[in-house]
């Protein structure tokens, strides 16, 4: 059985050598990050849950099964491929990453409610200490967004280290922003106060860990937190509020553009 997408032995042959060619390779890596760049916040605006990858493909979960989705796309002249062929399949990470535990659990909310909080507006209120429950759940859930391809990460040592952050956070002089729709919480935004540049020294507030659950994506939430961000920022008369941003995290870094985020420095990583 021959499956769609498979390359032949030249091909194959043909696409080593043209790993080469660097004149090549960098506008086509430009042009599939640009891709994703679009892609990925235009189907979570859908309501559909987007696994990051570093390829050049991504892997998107639908309602039903993926047959059903291939065909009924297959119908509107757009070729994809199904996962149902694999099983329960999802992209194979970089790490170890529990990909199970990244969605939320069921609190036992049905369908009619679920609508009603998408149709609910977004707040952002100050959190509280019993708000760092949820904080921590959903930093583990979607821990794996931190990490990049260049890393190869165990997944514990990826939540040991969001909850040395959190300690780190808790700390010092902070907020924590807690979005809500509908009374249910889908988004935090962790901010510090006393960390400047380590450049200029310049007082800033620094955005230190920010998530939104899944199913709550490309409703608005993460701007929402953005904005209460620069708000708590300029109360507290600093003029910049600065993040850091895994390269590989492009629905990430699209919502930090259109919000007007400019890139400062990068930090470049040779493996040995």
């Amino acid at each position: 059985m021959r499956l769609p997408f498979n390359v032949s032995r030249p091909a194959a042959v043909a696409a080593l050598a043209a790993l080469d060619d660097h004149e090549f390779v960098s506008p086509v890596a430009r042009h599939e990050r640009g891709g994703k760049a679009y892609l990925y916040p235009a189907l979570e605006k859908l309501g559909l849950h987007v696994y990051p990858t570093a390829a050049n493909f991504i892997s998107v979960a639908v309602p039903g099964t993926a047959s059903e989705a291939y065909e009924a796309l297959l119908a509107r002249g757009i070729v994809t491929r199904s996962g149902d062929a694999a099983g329960d399949a999802r992209p194979i990470a970089h790490h170890d990453r529990d990909v199970a535990a990244e969605r939320a659990p069921d609190r036992g909310a049905g369908r009619t409610d679920a609508r009603a909080r998408m149709n609910a507006p977004v707040v952002v209120r100050r959190g509280v200490r019993d708000d760092r429950d949820f904080v921590r759940d959903l930093a583990h859930r979607s821990a794996a967004s931190s990490v990049s391809a260049v890393r190869v990460a165990r997944h514990d040592d990826v939540l040991e280290s969001f909850d040395r952050l959190a300690e780190f956070v808790y700390g010092r002089r902070h907020e924590a922003l807690i979005a809500e729709e509908g009374g249910e919480s889908v988004g935090f935004l962790l901010l510090l106060y006393d960390v400047p540049d380590e450049v200029t020294l310049t007082q800033q507030a620094f955005v230190a860990y920010t998530a939104v659950e899944p199913h709550a994506r490309g409703r608005g939430v993460g701007r929402a937190l953005l904005v209460a961000a620069e708000e708590y920022a300029r109360a507290a008369g600093l003029r910049y509020v600065s993040l850091m941003v895994t390269d590989d995290n492009a629905p990430a870094r699209a919502l930090y553009d259109r919000a007007g985020f400019l890139t400062e420095r990068r930090m470049l990583t040779k493996v040995l």
